[in-house]
């Protein structure tokens, strides 16, 4: 199992802390993870990342998502959550086209080895049980994506602010820090008969009055 899907099912928290910190818009993040999610819940199992880059390029200039985050999300399905994924999308599709397969047989068609097993899987999953499989998992994909794109934008979004906010008040605090040790590094006395003089540790000069008294 790639390292990738393990951690994701072992330290979920870790793989949306991975989704969420995505250097991109929000827009641009939630994107990815909606047409990642979209692919991820799609009977297209051993092309996806392959999908996402192909659509990536496909819509360069166009529709631009973060590779990155619909990658993420592509891993919603992987050997742990193959079956029990595509098992709940054929029974939905059932009930709207019918469909007489089982959940072993499922299985059975979802185990490949090499390139040669992995075809076999491709024309089973699109003959034998591709029709049920193919509009329940179209139907669920979409609703899941359309959730997605809402939820993680507003997450990013949120991130987003908070972070700007810590910043504005680290910045804040530094200027603060700065003006209050320069007034307090200044200091001002006040000289008989010159209010405005600034203290610089000396007496004031006697006036010729004073020195003329003296010599007398």
């Amino acid at each position: 199992m790639p390292p990738l899907v393990r951690r994701f099912w072992t330290q979920p928290r870790r793989i949306v802390r991975e989704l969420l910190a995505v250097d991109d818009s929000p827009h641009a993040v939630a994107a990815g993870a909606t047409v990642g999610m979209f692919i991820g819940l799609t009977p297209t199992v051993g092309l996806q990342m392959v999908l996402v880059a192909l659509l990536s390029l496909a819509a360069k200039g166009k529709l631009y998502f973060n590779r990155a985050a619909a990658l993420l999300l592509v891993y919603i399905t992987n050997p742990l959550t193959l079956v029990p994924i595509y098992w709940f999308n054929y029974q939905v599709g059932a009930r709207l086209v019918g469909g007489q397969a089982s959940r072993d047989q499922l299985a059975a068609a979802l185990r490949y080895d090499d390139f040669g097993t992995w075809w076999r899987t491709v024309q089973t999953l699109s003959v034998s049980i591709g029709r049920p499989l193919l509009v329940g998992s179209l139907l669920v994909a979409t609703i899941a994506s359309a959730l997605t794109y809402p939820l993680v934008r507003r997450a990013v979004k949120s991130l987003h602010e908070a972070s700007e906010e810590a910043t504005e008040e680290a910045s804040d605090g530094a200027t603060d820090g700065a003006t209050d040790s320069g007034e307090s590094g200044r200091s001002f006395s006040v000289v008989p008969g010159d209010e405005t003089s600034e203290h610089s540790g000396h007496e004031p000069p006697e006036s010729p009055e004073n020195e003329r008294q003296g010599v007398a």
